[in-house]
């Protein structure tokens, strides 16, 4: 509210805050609060409910596609339900915190990587992929635990020259 009504980045008026996230903060919730306050107090945080409710229900079509991807469709209607339907994760998105926006974009990352059946990225997909481990660290500073996870993926899939963990974990000589 501070922001989008041009008083800065404070908790009241004057005393500056100690930080947010700023994809959530700054990206979605500014940009609402000067669409929608001219309607209401309320109208902005209910936009914003609305989109977190979105990207809750993107994070559902990803896991449909992930599971998918490696299992079968069943699999993913399956997760995509379990997903979709678990009352903590409508109860986090309904609670107006960054977490949605998050897992989103872990969720896309992963579809991404899961989908490359090798690691030849081209110079788009790297810059895709990077922009995205960016996003993810500015949904949440404590992504940057991703950013590690992700460097060890993409290091042992390199070691087993592109195949997938998963089906080197399905051959019977192990």
């Amino acid at each position: 509210y501070n922001v989008a009504t041009g008083k800065g980045i404070t908790f009241n008026d004057n005393v500056p805050t100690n930080g947010f996230h700023p994809l959530y903060n700054l990206g979605i919730l500014v940009p609402l609060m000067k669409i929608f306050l001219p309607l209401g107090i309320n109208a902005p945080v209910y936009a914003s409910l609305i989109v977190l409710s979105l990207f809750t229900i993107g994070t559902g079509i990803l896991i449909y596609l992930i599971c998918s991807h490696l299992l079968n469709k069943t699999a993913g209607l399956f997760a995509s339900f379990i997903w979709l339907f678990n009352p903590y994760v409508i109860f986090v998105s309904l609670i107006g915190l960054e977490t949605p926006t998050q897992v989103f974009l872990l969720a896309l990352l992963t579809w991404l990587i899961i989908k490359k059946t090798n690691l030849n990225f081209s110079i788009k997909e790297s810059i895709i992929v990077g922009s995205l481990a960016g996003l993810i660290f500015l949904a949440r500073m404590d992504s940057v635990f991703v950013g590690i996870g992700l460097i060890i993926v993409l290091i042992i899939r390199k070691l087993l020259n592109g195949k997938s963990m998963l089906n080197i974990f399905k051959q019977k000589d192990l």
